[in-house]
């Protein structure tokens, strides 16, 4: 599927999961994943918040079989905007799941410099 749930974390927050490999198909309109994207989203949000305790989730886009190249980032900013503006203040946590692997070396690189500086 496009986008599913995948449980709770160790806070209990939910965790939704958007597989990329299916933002980059050309079968799915961007419209049709919005709407697959709102209509889980919202279900989790009525079922699985605890109003009080438990008001955000966490979401993993899953990269995996996509190269740098090939990754939908206009379909992605939308997506994440898409989030932003109808789902506001409900995102702990956003994680990338086997980025491409330049991504990788980039940040590992990154990371060193940040070491030795401090």
């Amino acid at each position: 599927g496009l986008v599913y749930t995948f449980g709770r974390d160790s806070c209990f927050r939910p965790i939704v999961i958007l597989k990329g490999i299916l933002f980059h198909s050309k079968t799915l309109s961007l419209d049709t994943m919005l709407n697959a994207l709102f209509g889980l989203m919202e279900s989790v949000r009525k079922h699985m918040f605890l109003p009080g305790k438990i008001e955000n989730w966490i979401v993993i886009f899953d990269l995996s079989h996509l190269s740098l190249w090939s990754i939908p980032l206009k379909k992605l900013k939308k997506v994440i905007n898409f989030l932003k503006i109808v789902f506001t203040s409900t995102l702990e946590k956003l994680i990338i799941f086997n980025p491409p692997k330049i991504v990788s070396l980039s940040w590992s690189i990154v990371e060193s410099i940040i070491a030795i500086i401090n």
